[in-house]
């Protein structure tokens, strides 16, 4: 009796991990992956100086030779925007890809499952 309470408990826990599709709360952290690089590069120019404003931010990266930045930080920090900027153009395909995969299963069972039951038709109504 107890054997079959805990192996009918395994089997609730394996199909219940099993239905649960963890892919969706990946794109929040993605999001944040994707804003990671921008706010290094802001404490980085930050630390050597450089006043960052809010006013016009892309401006903040343009004329960081007269604010006194060091070459291989201006470097460092124009690499971390671009991975900023990647990530943002990317974002918008990752997160199709996982909807779009994260809802096709039933879809797909869905057709398999008319496509069985029209296949069974054909074969039972055919001489």
């Amino acid at each position: 009796m107890l054997q079959m309470l805990f192996s009918h408990f395994i089997w609730k826990l394996e199909h219940s991990m099993l239905c649960f599709n963890l892919s969706p709360l990946f794109i929040p952290v993605v999001w944040v992956i994707g804003l990671l690089p921008h706010t290094f590069s802001i404490l980085l120019i930050s630390y050597y100086g450089a006043p960052f404003s809010n006013v016009i931010p892309r401006l903040n990266f343009n004329d960081l030779d007269a604010k006194r930045v060091p070459r291989h930080i201006q470097r460092i920090a124009a690499k971390c925007q671009g991975a900023h900027r990647n990530g943002h153009e990317c974002f918008p395909l990752f997160v199709g890809a996982v909807v779009c995969l994260s809802t096709s299963s039933g879809f797909y069972q869905l057709f398999q499952t008319i496509r069985l039951g029209a296949n069974g038709a054909v074969t039972l109504s055919s001489p």
